[in-house]
């Protein structure tokens, strides 16, 4: 319960997952891992998730103590009034006197045009027009976000009044004991008192002294303070760690706590599950509603036992799925399925160039049955999107409906916005009739790799819209539309006409052994203009890797990278061979070091004749390191390439 989802627990809890991280280190350590038949680790993973491992072992940052963690903590409180539901008490309309869900779609309806236009649900700069499109086209969508604003406003449980003072949940009745404080505080909510007048300070003086006083909410945050410990789990080295994510070095948590733990409850109790049913005080306790959970989830395995196995694989999404494609990864049993039917995506693709990524590389994974499917929503900037055709368009430069004729995948759900993106798989290659004309197509992939070549300029947030996809992500389209049924002649033909050469030139690489990984020390640019509100993270793929001969280019990085615009459109132009522009990285930290992968002769003649290296974010045109000379370029010898 406290490892899932608390920010801090109880110290004999922070022992205990000590001693789990202790065993899991030693097991992992062992060769093959000592581990039950049902767990899969890869061996190119144990190394990573080892040193996560270990870095919850060591404390995880041990200056940020449970007090920082306590104070940095916000509270979600789950019972703050709902905007919709004010809105029905505004027009006297009761939620229990009829169907809820028929209460709120009058009241989308009855909205006056001031109403619809600044409803928080309502993307920003639309028209009254506009807005109630919007309504019309996710009134379902909006009405469960309402009903489930509906659920927050019932009376609060004993645990949700006292996670205001404690800021984590009750431990179990057997070890209250050990907390005489925060027994006494539960003793009395539960004995037969009015919650929701209590909640309303109506309750009687001695009671409101007692729990809602000053001094009893100080007792009891000493108490947490001083003998819980936090959840080291939910710290990453790489955020806590970084001064750009935190200049305090406190991560700030905004949590609703409660929420999942009421899906595990409705889960529950829809399979049925031996103490899903639990009602009244007992049955809203989060130990209540994950024992249950985690108990059922024990019990599943126990009774599947070698009928399935668990595959934990660290690394970046898209490139372990391209390896499982492939069968790059030689350590992964020959019997590990390659398709999939279902993937859970999260607001992942908000910062891996959206409904492109999910095509090229996500559904081709999934089996070629109808229910197959990947599914994600959209997090970072929904305020952004005005409908789900934008979002879609933003990425793609496809409307939904041509989804399926240029990228052979369906669209199951649409809703990305307001609630889901689904994509499902559809049997390839399909038939040429079902797919887009020569003409369209040389006009659509014209448009994709200008994009790619000119970003346009990302706006602040919570607008701000991520496309890292570069070159290389546009020829594993090239390759995608191929197995799509694309005939192999018309891509060439495309890029005979594209007006430069795409052919590899004779003094570029030829094959691996021709090249080299470089790695550079880099620094911030001495007038480091990415915006601290932005913060974007040092390894994000939006950055460009910039080449330059500083005596062709004397004006310096800053110029050069703003005029890259103006060089690609040919509106400048630059002698032939002194700039080059690097659109993928082997790895990248911009406030640290870069590594890249370039031919041993470039390599050679770049350090020649003094090039220099500079980093820009592609997205807004920033230079976001100082320049590095090739001399102090550093050629790494064991590099696998």
């Amino acid at each position: 319960m406290y490892t899932f989802g608390a920010v801090l627990m109880p110290a004999y809890c922070y022992e205990r997952l000590q001693h789990v991280i202790g065993d899991l280190r030693e097991r992992l350590a062992q060769n093959p891992p000592r581990l039950p038949s049902w767990l899969y680790v890869a061996p190119s993973s144990i190394a990573a998730i080892v040193a996560a491992l270990e870095y919850w072992a060591s404390g995880a940052k041990p200056a940020l103590t449970a007090t920082r963690l306590y104070d940095a903590h916000d509270y979600t409180d789950p019972h703050a009034v709902h905007g919709g539901l004010q809105a029905l008490e505004n027009m006297n309309m009761r939620p229990g006197s009829a169907d809820p869900r028929e209460l709120f779609r009058n009241m989308l309806s009855a909205f006056t045009d001031e109403q619809v236009v600044n409803a928080p649900f309502m993307p920003p700069g639309l028209s009254v027009a506009e807005a109630r499109a919007f309504v019309r086209q996710y009134q379902e969508p909006i009405v469960e976000v309402m009903m489930a604003g509906q659920k927050r406003t019932d009376q609060p449980s004993v645990e949700q009044i006292m996670y205001r003072a404690m800021h984590t949940f009750l431990p179990p009745d057997e070890y209250l004991g050990r907390h005489p404080d925060v027994e006494r505080a539960v003793r009395r909510l539960k004995a037969g008192k009015d919650l929701s007048s209590a909640l309303q300070q109506k309750a009687s003086d001695s009671e409101r002294r007692f729990v809602f006083s000053s001094h009893f909410c100080v007792q009891l945050e000493r108490h947490v303070k001083c003998d819980f410990r936090k959840n080291v789990t939910f710290l990453d080295d790489e955020y806590v760690e970084h001064p750009l994510w935190n200049r305090t070095g406190v991560p700030q948590f905004h949590l609703a706590p409660f929420e999942s733990y009421e899906h595990f409850a409705d889960f529950s109790r829809d399979c049925g599950l031996p103490g899903g049913g639990a009602a009244g005080e007992d049955g809203r306790r989060v130990y209540q509603m994950a024992s249950v959970f985690f108990d059922g989830v024990a019990n599943a395995l126990k009774t599947v036992q070698e009928h399935v196995v668990l595959e934990f694989v660290a690394g970046n999404l898209t490139q372990v799925l391209v390896k499982m494609r492939y069968d790059a990864d030689e350590t992964r049993p020959s019997g590990f399925p390659k398709l999939y039917t279902r993937a859970w995506l999260s607001n992942v693709p908000d910062y891996t160039h959206g409904t492109m990524d999910i095509a090229l590389y996500m559904a081709p994974q999934l089996q070629q049955q109808p229910e197959a499917a990947v599914a994600c929503n959209c997090l970072l900037n929904s305020d952004a999107w005005k409908d789900d055709e934008e979002f879609c368009h933003n990425y793609t430069f496809l409307k939904l409906a041509d989804v399926p004729r240029y990228l052979g995948c369906r669209v199951v759900s649409k809703e990305a916005v307001m609630a889901v993106l689904a994509i499902g798989s559809l049997p390839l290659p399909r038939p040429l009739s079902e797919l887009a004309s020569r003409q369209e197509l040389t006009t659509w992939l014209t448009r994709v790799l200008l994009a790619k070549l000119v970003s346009g300029r990302s706006k602040e947030p919570p607008f701000k819209i991520r496309m890292p996809h570069g070159l290389v992500a546009f020829f594993a389209l090239l390759l995608h539309l191929y197995r799509v049924g694309y005939p192999g002649h018309w891509l060439s033909d495309f890029l005979k006409c594209v007006p430069f050469s795409v052919g590899v030139p004779p003094n570029w690489a030829r094959s691996a052994s021709d090249l080299c990984v470089l790695e550079a020390k880099v620094r911030p640019a001495r007038i480091f203009s990415t915006r601290w509100e932005d913060p974007s993270p040092p390894f994000a793929p939006g950055v460009n890797v910039l080449f330059y001969d500083p005596q062709v280019f004397s004006p310096g990085a800053k110029s050069l990278i703003l005029s890259i615009p103006d060089i690609l459109e040919g509106r400048k132009d630059p002698p032939p061979g002194s700039v080059y522009i690097l659109t993928s990285v082997e790895s990248l930290d911009y406030l640290i070091h870069v590594r890249w992968r370039m031919s041993r002769q470039r390599y050679a003649h770049m350090k020649a004749e003094r090039w220099v290296m500079v980093l820009y974010r592609k997205d807004t045109y920033e230079q976001v390191s100082g320049s590095v000379p090739a001399s102090r370029w550093e050629q790494l010898a064991d590099a696998v390439v």
